[in-house]
């Protein structure tokens, strides 16, 4: 049997979903989708696959296996937060549908992500200094939120700061079973998960070169005003 999932975790890309995600799936009642290559966790069907006669809605359906009685299914891809005509999709398929979104400081996603892939696109320091480039332009989340909020009720959102999740994970998991309504059991020995391009594995928390101190002073500053708007717009402190 299978079932579209009862929740999604939309973002952000760099902010530990694959952990988080990893996790969840240690619970005997929440299941992902199965089969999928890569991370075993982006499906990618409300962004890139979407409207790709391959990938249809069977096709996404079929990727949730078991009872619908027993599990609650699930799958994350960071960029739904991000593509600006995903939560309508959302909407149309998944009216009734439930959203864990998880914000790092703007700051440290920006240079993660910059880290991450300046190897594979050949991205420069000096790129980060563009408002309009990629890994700066996502750490706006007020705006990404926004977007969500007016096509869902702010009820069915779940927003985690990615510090508190690193911090203290068992309790952070904790909260999200209860949120999804499941037993709030205790994961013991939380993992962190990065896996690299090409293989899904358990590894060593990476480490990359600190930030320049001009360039995170200029960031820090361009995030401020955005970093007061979220905060007014999701009601809670997030401390960046």
């Amino acid at each position: 049997m299978n079932r579209l999932p009862d929740f999604l975790v939309i973002g952000s890309a760099r902010c530990g979903t694959s952990s988080l995600h990893k996790n969840l799936c240690r619970h005997p009642r929440i299941r992902g989708p199965k089969g999928l290559r890569g991370n075993g966790k982006e499906v990618h069907f409300f962004d890139k696959k979407w409207g790709s006669s391959k990938y249809d809605l069977d096709w996404y359906r079929g990727l949730f296996v078991g009872h619908p009685q027993e599990f609650c299914f699930f799958e994350s891809t960071p960029n739904y937060i991000f593509h600006p005509s995903v939560p309508g999709r959302v909407k149309g398929i998944l009216p009734e549908g439930r959203f864990i979104a998880m914000l790092r400081d703007p700051v440290d996603r920006a240079w993660s992500h910059f880290c991450h892939w300046r190897r594979k696109c050949g991205w420069r320091i000096e790129d980060l200094k563009r408002e309009k480039f990629n890994p700066v332009e996502k750490g706006i989340y007020h705006v990404q939120i926004r977007r969500w909020f007016n096509v869902f009720d702010r009820d069915r959102f779940m927003i985690i700061r990615s510090e508190d999740f690193y911090s203290n994970p068992s309790r952070i998991l904790k909260d999200v079973f209860r949120w999804i309504g499941v037993d709030p059991i205790m994961v013991e020995n939380p993992v962190y998960w990065d896996p690299a391009p090409g293989r899904d594995r358990l590894k060593k928390k990476m480490e990359y070169e600190e930030i320049p101190h001009d360039l995170k002073r200029r960031l820090r500053a361009y995030y401020r005003p955005h970093n007061q708007e979220l905060e007014e717009l999701i009601g809670k402190r997030m401390g960046w």
